[in-house]
């Protein structure tokens, strides 16, 4: 079994390794097992990014795929233990999300266009901000380890296996925003089991909600799912 991480980056090629938070987290754990595959210089979309890997990495059926932000600190030495106890409960793993899905629901955090209602009893996991130890803040948002209908594009972990059996792909009609929820209603449509994980995981920036760009993805996602 191989760790694959597909990631963007806005960082050019020559300087990622030394600058991005993921990659300077992984340094010690490069190997065989564990490969990192970035798209540096910004790339269009994060889907666009994501579906490049699936269709072009050459894989086993074991092999875990990794779609996440450049911007995070894994902190946990036990990372690769949470991540593979958790796809052997869930098809589909991250580090935050909701138990419940609601008409129109425009985030995985707030249940309505408002961004501002949501209900802490379904939410489910934590996630740390800041760049430097100890962390500025600890957003925690409910007990990990529960299957939820959404989660947080933020880190997303599933198994090569799962991703082909079930046709599994992002879609690039989304670039920065909504990809997430669509695909983890995707995935549910295929009754796919989704899950939080307890990763101690540390993000260097927070959300960005109600831009022009947020809110024409939004549309688009509306379009799509109607509800």
């Amino acid at each position: 079994m191989k760790i694959k991480f597909i990631v963007p980056s806005k960082l050019p090629q020559d300087v990622f390794f030394e600058q991005s938070a993921l990659a300077k987290s992984l340094k010690p754990y490069l190997s065989n097992n564990v490969e990192l595959y970035y798209y540096p210089n910004g790339n269009p979309s994060l889907p666009l990014v994501f579906n490049h890997g699936i269709e072009n990495l050459k894989s086993s059926n074991d092999d875990v795929y990794i779609f996440c932000h450049d911007d995070i600190y894994i902190l946990d030495f036990y990372w690769m233990d949470q991540i593979v106890n958790g796809l052997n409960k869930y098809d589909i793993v991250g580090l935050a999300g909701n138990t419940v899905r609601l008409p129109k629901q425009p985030s995985w955090l707030f249940n309505d266009s408002t961004l501002t209602n949501y209900n802490s009893h379904t939410l489910s996991g934590i996630v740390a901000h800041g760049s430097t130890l100890p962390p500025q803040s600890l957003s925690v948002f409910g007990a990990p380890d529960q299957q939820v209908e959404l989660l947080d594009g933020l880190f997303l972990a599933m198994k090569y296996k799962t991703i082909i059996d079930n046709g599994l792909k992002f879609d690039q009609q989304f670039d920065y925003d909504f990809y997430d929820l669509d695909f983890c209603r995707l995935a549910r449509s295929k009754n796919l089991k989704l899950g939080t994980i307890p990763l101690s995981v540390m993000h260097e920036s927070s959300g960005n909600y109600n831009t022009q760009r947020w809110k024409d993805n939004y549309a688009r996602y509306l379009s799509k799912w109607i509800s």
